[in-house]
């Protein structure tokens, strides 16, 4: 039981850093593409679905994972 309570909160930490690491930025990002001219969107959602989005997607299955394997 103190074995998995060590583990869950060394997840909470690491999740806590990776919201902060990548989860802001993405927010940041985000804002920023929303006050770019119209006519830059679809070449920059292209970009960002084939570049970004993959990463993001990988992110959240193993946080998923790692969070299912916790329980």
């Amino acid at each position: 039981a103190e074995l998995c309570s060590s583990v869950r909160k060394e997840f909470e930490l690491e999740r806590a850093q990776i919201r902060h690491d990548v989860v802001q930025p993405v927010a940041a990002l985000t804002a920023a593409l929303d006050r770019l001219p119209s006519r830059l969107d679809d070449p920059l959602k292209r970009i960002v679905k084939s570049e970004v989005l993959p990463y993001l997607e990988s992110y959240a299955a193993t946080a998923n994972r790692l969070e299912g394997d916790l329980s």
